[in-house]
C-alpha cells in the first residue's frame, strides 16, 4: 500500500496515542534530493501528524484533530466555478483549506495553490472526474528542483460527484487529503514571495466549491 502519492514522504513512524489512536508522521524530504534550502544548512522537516484509520478494509489518513487548535481567522466559501476564479481567502501564506467540491457537470476541477497574480506560477491539484484521477503538479510551483524525478504525481481511485479536499499549506509545503483520506499528496514547494493567491477552475462544465479557510 502506498501511504503517500506525493513527492517527499519518507521514513514514516507511528505511535499510539493515550486514547488508542494510531498517529503517523514522516520525514518531509528524500535523502537523494538537494532542496533549495540545503545551501542554508536546513535539513528538511516533518509532515503534520496523521491519524491512521482502517475503514471498509481501506487504510485512511486524516489530520489529527488537535491541529484545529491552530486555526485563527476563518473565511467561508460558497462559489460557483466556471472559468478561472480567484478565491477570496485569508491573507496568510500558512493556511488550512477544507472544501467540498461538487463537480456538477464538470469533467475536471483545478485548484492552484501558492499562485502569483497572473497564475503563471502555482502548485496545481487536478481532480479528473472523467478518468477518475487526482493529479498534483509542481512543474510551475516556483524554484525548480529535483526535476529528474518528475514534476507530477497522480493516483487513480473511484469517486463520485462530490469530493472532500482538505489541504494544509505552509511556507514550503502542501499536504493534501482527498475524500475520506484514501489519497494523500505531500510535496515540498519553494514559491516566490509574491505567490500568495489561490485560483480555481472548472473544465467541461460548472462545479461548486463550498467550505472554509483558516489562517494558521
Amino acid at each position: 500500500h502506498e501511504l503517500d502519492a506525493g513527492f517527499d514522504f519518507y521514513a514514516s513512524q507511528t505511535m499510539e496515542a493515550p486514547d488508542g489512536r494510531r498517529i503517523m508522521m514522516a520525514w518531509f524530504g528524500i535523502s537523494e534530493i538537494e532542496y533549495p534550502t540545503t545551501k542554508y544548512h536546513y535539513s528538511g522537516c516533518l509532515t503534520i501528524p496523521r491519524e491512521l484509520i482502517v475503514e471498509d478494509k481501506k487504510l485512511l489518513q486524516r489530520p489529527i484533530v488537535e491541529l484545529e487548535e491552530l486555526r485563527k481567522k476563518e473565511k467561508k466559501a460558497d462559489i460557483l466555478i466556471d472559468s478561472m476564479t480567484e478565491l477570496d481567502t485569508t491573507e496568510n501564506v500558512t493556511q488550512e483549506l477544507d472544501f467540498e467540491v461538487n463537480l456538477g457537470s464538470a469533467d475536471s476541477f483545478v485548484l492552484d495553490l501558492r499562485a502569483n497574480q497572473d497564475n503563471s506560477q502555482h502548485t496545481r491539484l487536478i481532480i479528473d472526474r472523467k478518468n477518475q484521477y487526482c493529479i498534483l503538479s509542481r512543474k510551475e510551483s516556483g524554484i525548480s528542483f529535483a526535476e529528474k524525478y518528475g514534476t507530477e504525481r497522480k493516483r487513480k481511485f473511484k469517486f463520485g460527484q462530490k469530493l472532500r479536499v482538505h489541504i494544509f499549506v505552509d511556507v514550503s509545503s502542501v499536504e493534501i487529503f482527498i475524500g475520506k483520506g484514501e489519497v494523500v499528496f505531500s510535496a515540498r514547494i519553494f514559491p516566490n514571495d509574491n505567490q500568495t493567491k489561490i485560483f480555481a477552475q472548472s473544465i467541461g462544465g460548472k462545479s461548486q466549491l463550498t467550505g472554509k479557510v483558516w489562517n494558521l
